[in-house]
This record gives C-alpha cells, sequence and structure tokens, in this order.
C-alpha cells in the first residue's frame, strides 16, 4: 500500500493537506485537516479516518455549502478534480452525485484496493439553517502511473500560508 508520507507529515505539522481543483467549476480551494468549525473556515476538511490522496481506499473531503464547495451544485459526471499535495497531483474523474440523508456515512468507506474521492457538503445549496439533507460527489482516480510530486522553486506551491 503507498502511504502518503511527506503529506502525512505536512498535515501533522501545518494542518494542511493541499489544493483542491474543479477547473471547471472555477474551484481552487485549500485543503486542511479536520472537520471541525474552525478547520472548515480556512478550507476545505479532510475528514478523519478516511486516506490521503494517493492512498488505497477512500478520500474523504467535506466543505460547506455556501462557501468552498457552493460550485458543486453545477458538477457533471466526467468532470475532472485535481488534489494537489506534497506528495504529488492526484486525478479524480467524478462518477455520480448523490442527494441523501446525513446518516450515510457508509459513504465515506473504501475498500483496501479503491481509490477514489468523496465530496459532501450540505443541501440544499441555498437553503437557510441547517440543511436536512447532503450532497454527495463520488469520483474514482484516473491516470495513477502518471502522479509525479512537483519539483517545485517554492517549497510550497500547493497552498498558500493558511496563517
Amino acid at each position: 500500500m503507498t502511504r502518503a508520507v511527506a503529506t502525512r507529515r505536512e498535515a501533522s505539522s501545518t494542518g494542511l493537506i493541499g489544493r483542491i481543483e474543479i477547473e471547471r467549476l472555477g474551484v481552487s480551494e485549500l485543503v486542511v485537516e479536520g472537520t471541525t468549525s474552525k478547520s472548515l473556515r480556512r478550507g476545505v476538511g479532510h475528514v478523519k479516518g478516511t486516506a490521503y490522496p494517493g492512498e488505497h481506499g477512500n478520500v474523504g473531503l467535506a466543505g460547506h455549502r455556501d462557501t468552498y464547495f457552493r460550485p458543486l451544485r453545477k458538477i457533471e459526471s466526467g468532470d475532472h478534480i485535481v488534489l494537489r499535495t506534497p506528495d504529488g497531483h492526484f486525478v479524480y474523474e467524478v462518477d455520480t452525485s448523490l442527494i441523501v440523508s446525513p446518516q450515510r456515512g457508509d459513504l465515506m468507506k473504501g475498500g483496501k484496493d479503491d481509490a477514489k474521492l468523496t465530496l459532501v457538503t450540505c443541501y440544499p445549496f441555498y437553503y437557510i439553517g441547517p440543511a436536512p439533507r447532503r450532497f454527495v460527489v463520488i469520483a474514482h482516480e484516473v491516470d495513477r502511473d502518471r502522479k509525479v510530486a512537483d519539483k517545485p522553486d517554492h517549497p510550497r506551491p500547493y497552498v498558500a500560508s493558511i496563517r
């Protein structure tokens, strides 16, 4: 199993995972460790207990519907999602989106041979107050052999400082 060694080290020391980009939707946001209220004010949160980009399993990310993940309302099957981390760039292709109850935590689970990404936000997008449903995007990793970590001039090109 491939371990996201550099990403785990970065997450442990700074709280940063990397950056999520969905070019067609104009999304380019920081990905931070955790889904606490404080974390989700800083960026898209990596769901504790899920895989890190580049590892087998399911990478779970959560974001607020009224900030970072508002554009997800226009996501389509076939869209590409790029996660840039210290371990490389990981490209995922959207399979489907679902509207589910908040109790569907099973969607964050993934098999050991899977390499997938699950995004979750509250639904409906324009609801006032605590939303009654969740909008979930499920994607699979593509071009696994082509992932190569950047050799940048700047040590952390995938993120801007959040401090």
